[in-house]
């Protein structure tokens, strides 16, 4: 008899918190799962303390040893491949999770009939020989997403999904039926999968359920991809939200997702890259930066006035994101140099900041 719930973890570097992690998942108090283990040609010794595991626990373990690094997304996948259970969640090699989790994730699915059940998660930080719990959610999840709950979602709704912040596929359980029948699958050996995998998910999700508890906890790893300043990782978020952006279009749901799709070009692929560049770059990389803008222009002409950019933001906002755009030179000095000045208290920055962002020098790059 297939279990009812599959998790799969990805490993790749991280035999340090990885005992934590699994013992999180093997002292579920919902019993009947399989946890696949894919180690990600990882170069530590993750493999053997998960074979050790698999050892101790071998009815419920499965291991997968990938011969190639694949990434996250390619690791994922592996694990898809082989799940058994009627649902799919995924929890990352760094990250711990509640003992009460899967248990009252797949009991929401089973009874509201979700094809997708999300919880809160909670950042937690490594210190000294303990550890320091955030106390705030992941994410602030908007109030207009419980009103999903149980319901039978229409295209705005799932728009909504795409747009509204829910966090990271780790804090999901996923009917596989779900998974397989849209045939989504993670972008492999590239980073900020999730980005494009989560998103087309949603455009199949007929039925979701909010669970507003922090079950989950992402460990902020400094050594993780996210936090990582290799160049080649932060490349990825443009070829990952391009690719997003064509794979809706070869779907035909360009057009019936074109406010959430315009709204992520917005601020996925142009805003939050900017910022990205701008703090993990000793050198702002200018030509990505006109790249991004010839992108957006040539896509979405009038992005100004998304629905979303008009709705999820307020007046402020608005032209933070257009002088980013419009100004990106003159955002840069304010956000790299000014800003960090004026934290300091430096005076002089008042007349920079007047300088800069006077009219008679507001000259678009």
């Amino acid at each position: 008899m297939n279990p009812k719930v599959s998790v799969i973890v990805p490993i790749y570097n991280v035999e340090k918190y990885l005992p934590m992690c699994i013992e999180s998942l093997v002292n579920q108090t919902l019993q009947d799962m399989e946890i696949i283990l894919v180690n990600d040609c990882s170069p530590d010794n993750s493999l053997a303390i998960i074979n050790d595991y698999k050892k101790k626990y071998p009815e419920k373990i499965v291991v997968i040893n990938s011969d190639i690094n694949r990434c996250q997304g390619g690791a994922r996948n592996l694990g898809i491949q082989k799940a058994q259970g009627e649902y799919i969640g995924f929890v990352d090699g760094d990250d711990f999770v509640n003992i009460n989790m899967f248990e009252k994730m797949y009991e929401a699915a089973v009874s509201s009939n979700a094809e997708r059940v999300c919880v809160q998660g909670e950042r937690v930080f490594d210190v000294g020989g303990g550890m320091e719990y955030s106390g705030v959610p992941y994410v602030e999840w908007r109030k207009e997403l419980f009103f999903l709950n149980g319901r039978i979602l229409e295209d705005t709704d799932r728009e909504k999904l795409m747009v509204y912040p829910i966090g990271g596929v780790g804090m999901s359980l996923f009917k596989k039926e779900l998974v397989l029948n849209s045939n989504v699958r993670f972008p492999e050996h590239r980073r900020y999968e999730d980005n494009y995998w989560g998103t087309l998910l949603c455009a199949y999700v007929k039925k979701i359920y909010f669970i507003q508890e922090r079950l989950y906890y992402y460990r902020l790893n400094l050594n993780s991809t996210t936090n990582a300043n290799n160049q080649l990782y932060h490349f990825d978020r443009l070829s990952i939200e391009e690719d997003l952006q064509e794979e809706f279009k070869n779907r035909g749901y360009d057009k019936l997702y074109k406010n959430a799709l315009e709204y992520i070009y917005i601020t996925r692929y142009y805003h939050n890259t900017f910022f990205i560049l701008m703090e993990k770059f000793d050198h702002m990389r200018w030509d990505l930066i006109k790249r991004m803008k010839m992108s957006l222009k040539s896509k979405y002409p009038f992005w100004k006035k998304n629905l979303y950019f008009t709705l999820l933001f307020d007046k402020k906002m608005q032209e933070r994101h257009i002088v980013i755009y419009d100004y990106p030179r003159l955002a840069y000095i304010w956000f790299k140099i000014i800003r960090p000045m004026l934290s300091k208290g430096k005076a002089i920055a008042f007349k920079l900041k007047t300088i800069v962002f006077g009219k008679k020098v507001m000259k678009k790059c």
